[in-house]
């Protein structure tokens, strides 16, 4: 690391703790049951006229922080694009260094990562800020090509290094810096230049300067700095609205594109921020959001346990089964959700999928397969959607049963948003099968006369969950269980009502039809842009892309966008948590 114990007690000046300058910027005055329900699942300078999205005039802002801490992902895409890297050592090594952060908590009820609430930087985190902020300042002033794509050659060094603080700290603070900051890291520049013995000139003011700006608040927060309240919101200016489009779309900083935007004032209008979103969602970096997006909702990391017994499945590779499910769910989302452009109907209801030479045996397929997946049409007698493939089934099963039980809760709870209550301490497990079928056997043990656990099975999970009988444990369609004949007919819970269905498939089609299905899957996803859980001032917003998925059928890529342009993702509250 060179001698920086000579500078050590000088960058202090400029490199306070995180909690103490977010401190000072607060106090400048920068910051001010089983009832069969439906809910969530908690899951410039302001000039211009305030905006009118598309929703109406009910969609107000939730208060939330206004100082919402990157996640790791986001810090690595951050600083990758920050140093304008393609794939490398260097970025490499910044992948392998957020990997290493300490991992974040995770709330209660809370589905993603990067929950504003609770992304803090404790002393753990912020002495691994400040070490990989080091790590990666050296690196990139020991890469000659590097340090010239940042620091273009053609005048002094204290003019390029000059250009360099104004550029470079615009992109890294996500809007223009003060006069204030500039002046600040150009003394931070200046003591670079003789801080280490082996960069000296150049090199070494931007490395301490790379050092430094990579430990700001304002690089480690998206931090929401306008305070003008107009019609009883803060309008978000036009660098802000940037931010949030390029972190909600691409889980990154702005683009060229995006920060040119912003400083023409095209940000200040609904129009101007719809276009720049049509752009964001067609590039392919969006697929990735859309992908991600739907691995938390599905719990895709649970496949990683999916362990079917050898004895029972001896066809089987069990070390296989859950990457391929996952590869599988994958395909299957960036295929049908983002590269044909589908919704949720599709999500709900398709027969494609992609699969490989083990999967295909378990959807009984003809043809040749191998280890690369294909794209396939299922039986739609069999099949439909999401939540009829390999992973969900295989994932709520135990190594030798379907398991309707968790398969009823995850349907209800994250795909219809019923509320259900936690289970009461020392469940006891299902006993051992006497001949009785997989439904006989769950219907017996929490249905019972008198039980605590009666109604919640009764109304809610076990209708849900008795819909995919027809899956054994590793998610292959059965006409029998143990020698009976399997039974999928149900009567489910669904918008208030109920509706009797003979399977999965025809649940699939109920489930697409819903009102709080889209409506709760579009909650999902404002929790997913906003870093917080929905709350009612969300529910005018909620109604209205639920409408326009259901109704409409609009793609999901067209609802993205449709939630950019809202008046809640434009503007925020003026009272903040």
């Amino acid at each position: 690391m060179g001698e920086r114990s000579r500078f050590r007690g000088s960058i202090q000046t400029f490199l306070t703790p995180v909690a103490l300058i977010l401190g000072a910027l607060v106090s400048a005055g920068v910051a001010a049951g089983c009832n069969g329900s439906t809910t969530g699942e908690g899951s410039g300078d302001g000039d211009g006229d305030v905006p009118v999205g598309t929703i109406g005039e009910d969609d107000i802002p939730t208060p939330s922080t206004r100082f919402r801490r990157l996640t790791h992902d986001e810090w690595a895409n951050t600083v990758r694009d920050l140093l304008r890297l393609g794939d490398g050592p260097i970025t490499d090594s910044i992948i392998t260094t957020a990997e290493s952060f300490l991992a974040d908590p995770v709330q209660g009820g809370f589905i993603f990562e990067g929950n504003g609430d609770a992304l803090e930087v404790d002393s753990a985190r912020w002495r691994a800020y400040q070490r990989a902020a080091a790590s990666i300042a050296e690196q990139v002033v020991s890469d000659s090509t590097l340090l010239d794509v940042l620091v273009p050659a053609g005048a002094s060094d204290d003019e390029r290094g000059a250009a360099f603080i104004a550029s470079w700290g615009e992109r890294a603070h996500r809007r223009p810096l003060s006069q204030a900051e500039v002046e600040s890291y150009r003394e931070i520049f200046e003591l670079g230049k003789t801080s280490y013995s082996e960069h000296s000139g150049l090199a070494g003011g931007v490395r301490l300067a790379i050092e430094s700006i990579l430990q700001s608040p304002y690089f480690l927060y998206r931090v929401e700095r306008s305070d003008d309240a107009r019609s009883g919101v803060v309008p978000l200016d036009s660098y802000e609205r940037a931010t949030r489009l390029s972190y909600f779309f691409w889980g990154t900083m702005p683009d060229d594109a995006l920060f040119e935007a912003a400083g023409s004032g095209a940000l200040d209008t609904v129009d101007g921020v719809r276009a720049q979103a049509a752009r964001l969602v067609a590039d392919a970096r969006a697929k990735d959001t859309v992908i991600s997006f739907f691995e938390k909702v599905l719990e895709v990391e649970r496949y990683s346990r999916i362990a079917p017994s050898a004895s029972a499945f001896p066809g089987v590779s069990a070390s296989q089964l859950g990457p391929s499910a996952e590869a599988e769910t994958v395909n299957f989302l960036g295929g049908v959700m983002y590269d044909d452009a589908g919704g949720l109907h599709e999500l709900l209801t398709s027969t494609k999928t992609f699969v490989n030479e083990q999967l295909a045996s378990i959807y009984g397929l003809d043809g040749t397969f191998d280890d690369t997946f294909q794209e396939v049409e299922l039986d739609g007698s069999q099949r439909a959607g999401v939540f009829t493939q390999v992973g969900f089934l295989a994932s709520h099963a135990t190594s030798v049963d379907p398991d309707p039980i968790h398969r009823g809760v995850f349907i209800a709870r994250r795909v219809s948003c019923i509320p259900i209550m936690a289970p009461p301490d020392s469940i006891p497990p299902l006993p051992t099968p006497s001949g009785q079928s997989n439904r006989q056997l769950v219907t017996e043990h929490t249905e019972a006369e008198g039980t605590s656990c009666r109604n919640c099975h009764v109304s809610i999970i076990n209708p849900f969950g008795f819909a995919y009988e027809h899956y054994d444990a590793i998610g292959a369609f059965r006409t029998e269980d143990r020698s009976h004949p399997v039974d999928s007919r149900t009567e489910v819970m669904v918008d208030g009502g109920t509706a009797v269905v003979q399977n999965a498939v025809e649940l699939a089609q109920v489930l697409s039809d819903s009102k709080n299905v889209h409506e709760c899957m579009l909650g999902h996803l404002i929790a997913f842009a906003q870093g917080r859980s929905t709350s009612l001032e969300d529910s005018a917003l909620i109604e209205q892309l639920g409408s326009a998925s259901r109704d409409s059928a609009a793609s999901f890529r067209d609802l993205l966008v449709e939630l950019a342009v809202a008046d809640s993702f434009l503007n925020r509250s003026t009272e903040v948590e």
